[in-house]
């Protein structure tokens, strides 16, 4: 899912939030998905944006998921 360039962005925001959640949190997938993620932001699309912000609304991050729209 993740190499799909329509949801790249949104995909690499849910593992972080799935991540976060576990029951045993691996920090350093967090980290290394969170340094992805500036380089995800700069090269999305218009389309990654806009499901990236509907999955932040979806998840009640409604000020994040502003920024993308």
């Amino acid at each position: 899912m993740q190499d799909r360039r329509e949801i790249t962005l949104a995909a690499g925001i849910a593992l972080i939030h799935y991540h976060e959640r576990c029951r045993n949190v691996d920090q350093e997938a967090i980290d290394t998905l969170t340094l992805e993620l500036d380089n995800r932001e700069e090269m999305a699309s218009d389309k990654d944006l806009y499901v990236a912000a509907t999955f932040l609304y979806h998840i009640n991050q409604f000020k994040r998921a502003g920024v993308y729209t």
